[in-house]
């Protein structure tokens, strides 16, 4: 069971949101969980702000093969969809999904054998490969999940078994809607060779959305809610079998001129090996066995046939056994063809179906296999015998014997595969008449669905062959008697063809229409049962007709309805016949009937979603999108005709970047490649349902469906009467907003196209998706001790511990107290070097009271926005019991950028320590004070330094501290935004450094001893000798309270008396 703690208080590393979706901006597709970087450091958060929970429901379905076989791939989707009915606050913010891959299987003890997420692979949506993190279960059964916190801010655990995977995928939306298209995601789980046969391997998967809504309704909160865990048992295999056989439409006439062949398929697991595997196949009484066409086995030298069903009598067993058989996994690795047929009479001598009456029988074949199998996993030495599940349904293969079979195809004359009004059908209606049976009065009629017409300008023909009387006419045309229509109360449309009336007509005036199956003679049997063995041909008929689809509905669903895209048409035909005495041929009582039905669906077309502009032009390759950006979409529908009802395009825009505040207005422009303005809609270039001649709707304005953040496009219906295809090309402009969301961010912007069939059924397209990157400032904060005068200062970073504290390359800090540039060389972000080398964060220890100690402050833009980051404010705290600020020296407060130049702030030097800090100044409304980090067009890093603040300044350590006292100073940035004035990015970031006091040390030495001679020295001692110990104790520069020093003896001294005054 898949279970989620928050991590036990020891296990956190204290941090705060750095802002909306960063870490989905920045995760690597496929990465591993990373060890943490050596610019990596605790945070401290601040309390947490009020947030609302979020009602939006992650709700997912895991489906996957489930005959798999060991060795195999198996190809999985999850269904990611929000079922929140909430009608308010029901958006989920950047959902993901969690996958538990049961990798270890049955181990311990190893090898591990289950199903694993093959190392290199990845999720995909829509073709498009996704984010996915691998984090194994450790050998507590516990995983850290990459991104997920609780509402403490706390990293979520995931329980499960040790040496599981969790695959964590993230999908590329920062919101996602109850209104939205479920979402498919892809992706290969690879079972182990050493697997077991059938046991079940369980794999689950959990929705969430990492985000929750602050007090103002911005999703910066970062809180992971979860839905309810899905659980798929896979049980890989040894081998499937698969039995089909040809007779279409799962149906045949009896007789032996109905021979038909059944296929018995074996795929064996790729690389097993099966050895002594018996196949068998059971035939029903009813099937009559002729021969064997083909039997193969790959690998296998000997087949040997172990039983053989009699080819005189129906029924029996057919069985081979193979030596051995290696697997491919290709359903060919065993392959057994046998040629058969439905008898009159099964193995008890009883009517398959009886003479006198006619009908049909359900007949059921079944096929099997076992086996002996060892497995490769040393776990499981013993030889196992493998079999096949009995009840497994890929191993039957049912059937219907008739009296009279009946099977109707259809070809589209006009646009083959993609069918529209005005189209010409035509329809092939084939009949077998079993070998033991005569008929007569046979009548086939036909029902066309409303939108269908019969064709009267195509004559309908009769292909018919029959033994007796030597029968044979192809493709005559139907005498106009004999055939006859008939419209019905709901619009469907009848076509009756007399098919014993039409024999008559070709036969001649004075003959009969009868139907003769191959084992009734000309005038009957004379008394005789039917034989069982006649020759050929059996007797067989086509009948072909043609049909119009129409433009309008006569009735159903409505008079005068458009035929619509998407509308399905149907057809079905059934024919009866009266049973004949197959003596004399006198009609009987009995009348058999078969029915057969197809339909076809009317095209419809297919959507496109592309990024189109952003200002009004064509963007670069990997452009990113920044605040204040007009972004222009462009949306594509192709109408394979252009007649359809309820047509709707729904775009859905990801919040928070895109959050218009009403309606997009049509901008009354013919079709044009110009990119609309901003809340504006035009026609793209190619637009033509719209436009002369065909002149379909204009919908007018795009509506706002603001609890969805959707645009809709309402055409309604249209029906073109001349049937031409069109195509809606629709660009619209919104603009991007300067809400928090993540530098570097792929954002998915989904549409979808709708219209309802006459059948009131809803037809969506395949959702067109377009990508924008964001482009937007991400600060972060280090703070570190970086210079003191006192020589014996110990600095520390990453447990390294020196004199001087590891600093980028090329960066030198002055100390404290000197007036001038506070450091030489330039800060950068690096890589190379630079601050993703060596962070700028030590802390202090061994100093004392009186020591001046140096603090740099180091904001640092890596985002890619091209204007910066605004409106950036930074404070800091330190105990003002333990430092004040020099009084020779004073604060010596410096602000500059990492190459050293003077950043300008609002406030004076000691502002840096209230409540609302000092903000830095801004150069101008498009240029933030911080310059990005990395570039707007690829994300490439920015080294010049105009990306980093640097804020030092000088404390003195008062002389009242205490040894071993540690003093812990933080910095905080309280604000920043992407725009002059945007809301807040940073909701409390922080970080911090100490300083240490040096502690007192003391030492301890022998003086001397009260006997010195040649057998005793200075350092010896005998019973009853006095030896001096001197103890020292340097008190470091402070204030030592309470200070009391021990020596314990040792057993064998006794103390005596003190030397001197302490």
């Amino acid at each position: 069971m898949i279970s989620r703690k928050s991590v036990p208080a020891r296990h956190i590393m204290h941090t705060t949101l750095k802002n909306i979706f960063s870490r989905a901006a920045q995760q690597p597709l496929n990465s591993r969980t990373p060890a943490l970087s050596k610019r990596q450091r605790p945070l401290f958060a601040e309390q947490l702000e009020a947030r609302r929970l979020l009602a939006a429901d992650a709700t997912v379905n895991l489906t996957g093969a489930s005959q798999s076989l060991l060795g195999e791939d198996v190809n999985f989707v999850v269904t990611f969809d929000n079922t929140s009915t909430d009608p308010t606050d029901n958006i989920g913010y950047s959902p993901f999904v969690d996958i538990v891959m049961p990798l270890t299987g049955d181990a311990p003890p190893l090898p591990n054998n289950g199903i694993s997420f093959p190392s290199g692979s990845s999720a995909s949506y829509n073709g498009l490969n996704l984010s996915t993190t691998e984090v194994i279960f450790d050998a507590n059964g516990e995983a850290i999940h990459p991104f997920a916190k609780d509402s403490a801010g706390q990293p979520v655990i995931v329980s499960g078994k040790p040496g599981d995977q969790l695959i964590v995928v993230e999908l590329p939306f920062g919101s996602y809607g109850p209104t939205q298209p479920p979402i498919d995601i892809h992706f290969t789980g690879s079972i182990s060779p050493d697997a077991q046969p059938n046991h079940a391997y369980d794999v689950t998967a959990t929705g969430g959305y990492r985000y929750q809504v602050d007090a103002v309704g911005n999703p910066t909160d970062d809180n992971a809610a979860f839905g309810t865990t899905i659980v798929d048992p896979v049980q890989p295999q040894l081998f499937r079998l698969k039995k089909t056989s040809n007779t279409p439409e799962h149906e045949t006439a009896t007789g032996p001129n109905f021979q038909h062949s059944y296929t018995v398929s074996m795929a064996v697991a790729p690389g097993q090996t099966v050895y002594n595997l018996e196949l068998t196949d059971t035939l029903p009484d009813e099937v009559q066995y002729i021969s064997v066409v083909t039997i193969s086995g790959n690998s296998s030298t000997t087949q040997t046939q172990t039983s053989a069903p009699s080819t005189t009598s129906p029924g029996g067993t057919l069985s081979y056994a193979f030596d051995q058989v290696i697997g491919t996994g290709s359903d060919n690795d065993v392959q057994l063809v046998f040629d058969y047929y439905v008898a009159q009479q099964d193995a008890n001598g009883q009517d398959v179906i009886p003479l006198g009456t006619g009908g049909t029988k359900t007949i059921t074949n079944n096929s099997s296999a076992t086996g002996l199998w060892t497995s490769s996993n040393p776990n499981f030495p013993t030889q196992q015998t493998v079999s096949s599940n009995a009840s497994d349904p890929n191993s039957q293969y049912a059937l219907t014997a008739r009296t009279v079979a009946l099977q109707k195809g259809f070809t589209n004359l006009t646009n083959p595969g993609s069918p529209k009004a005005g189209d010409t059908i035509e329809y092939r209606l084939n009949i077998q008449v079993s070998d033991f049976f005569a008929l007569d009065a046979a009548v086939l009629e036909d029902v066309l669905s409303d939108g269908q017409e019969f064709d009267a300008s195509f004559t309908p023909t009769l292909t018919f062959r029959q033994q007796a009387g030597n029968d044979n006419y192809a493709n005559e045309p139907f005498d106009p008697a004999n055939v006859s229509t008939t419209l019905n109360p709901r619009g469907t449309q009848t076509v009756s063809f007399n098919i014993s009336e039409q024999l008559k007509t070709l036969r001649g005036p004075t003959a009969p229409g009868s139907i003769l199956g191959a084992s009734i003679p000309l005038f009957g049997t004379g008394g005789s049962v039917p034989p069982t063995n006649p020759g050929g041909p059996g007797t067989t008929g086509t009948i072909v007709f043609q049909a119009k689809v129409l433009n309008d509905y006569r009735q159903t669903p409505s008079p005068g309805a458009d035929v619509v895209e998407g509308d399905v048409m149907t057809d079905n035909a059934d024919i009866a016949a009266t049973v004949l005495n197959y003596s004399d041929l006198t009609p009987t009582s009995s009348v058999v009937t078969n029915g057969s039905q197809k339909s076809f669906t009317l095209a419809n077309g297919g959507s496109d979603k592309t990024l189109f502009a952003i200002n009004g032009t064509t963007p670069t390759p990997n452009q990113r999108v920044v605040p204040g950006d007009e972004v222009t979409f462009r949306l594509e529908y192709t109408l394979p005709f252009s007649s359809i009802k309820d047509y709707e395009i729904v775009d859905y825009l990801p919040l928070p970047i895109f959050d218009p505040t009403g309606d997009l207005v049509w901008n009354g422009q013919p079709p044009s490649s110009a990119a609309p303005q901003a809340g504006q809609w035009s026609f793209g270039p190619t637009d033509t349902f719209s436009q002369a001649p065909i002149n379909g709707p204009n919908p007018g304005n795009a509506t706002l469906k603001a609890n969805a953040n959707s645009l809709t496009w309402d055409f309604g219906t249209f029906a073109d009467p001349v049937d031409r295809s069109g195509k809606t090309d629709i660009l619209f402009t919104v603009t991007a907003t300067n809400k928090p969301f993540g530098d570097g961010l792929l954002l998915t912007n989904q549409g979808q196209q709708s219209e309802v069939n006459q059948q009131g059924t809803v037809i969506t397209s395949s959702p067109g998706i377009a990508q924008i990157t964001v482009a937007e400032p991400e600060l972060t904060i280090t703070k570190g001790v970086v210079s003191t005068d006192n020589a014996n200062g110990q600095f520390t970073q990453n447990t390294v511990t020196g004199t001087t504290p590891p600093l980028p390359a090329g960066v030198t800090f002055t100390q404290p107290g000197f007036t001038g540039a506070s450091f030489s060389g330039t800060v950068t972000s690096g890589p190379p070097d630079g601050l993703a080398t060596t962070p700028i964060d030590a802390t202090l220890a061994n100093v004392a009271g009186n020591d001046l100690v140096k603090f740099a402050i180091i904001v640092e833009n890596t985002g890619s926005s091209p204007n910066g980051a605004f409106d950036v404010t930074i404070s800091d705290t330190y105990d003002t019991s333990k430092f004040q600020i020099p009084t020779s020296t004073g604060l010596n407060l410096q602000v500059t950028d990492g190459a050293g130049t003077t950043l300008g702030y609002t406030g004076t030097d000691t502002d840096l320590f209230s409540a609302a800090g000092i903000e830095l100044v801004d150069p101008g409304a498009t240029s933030g004070s911080l310059k990005p980090g990395s570039s707007q067009l690829d994300g490439t890093v920015i080294n010049n330094g105009e990306n980093i603040a640097v804020i030092t300044y000088d404390l003195q350590i008062l002389p009242t501290v205490a040894p071993l006292d540690v003093i812990p100073n933080t910095g905080t940035i309280k604000n920043y935004a992407s725009t002059e004035g945007g809301p807040n990015f940073a909701n409390g970031l922080t970080d911090d450094t100490d300083v240490t006091i040096q502690g007192p040390e003391i030492a301890k030495s022998l003086v001397g001893t009260s006997i010195i001679d040649a057998f005793n020295s200075n350092t010896q001692a005998v019973i009853g000798e006095i030896a001096t110990f001197k103890l020292e104790v340097i008190i470091p520069r402070g204030t030592t309270p309470d200070a009391i020093v021990v020596d314990s003896l040792p057993a064998g001294l006794a103390f005596q008396q003190m030397v001197g005054t302490p």
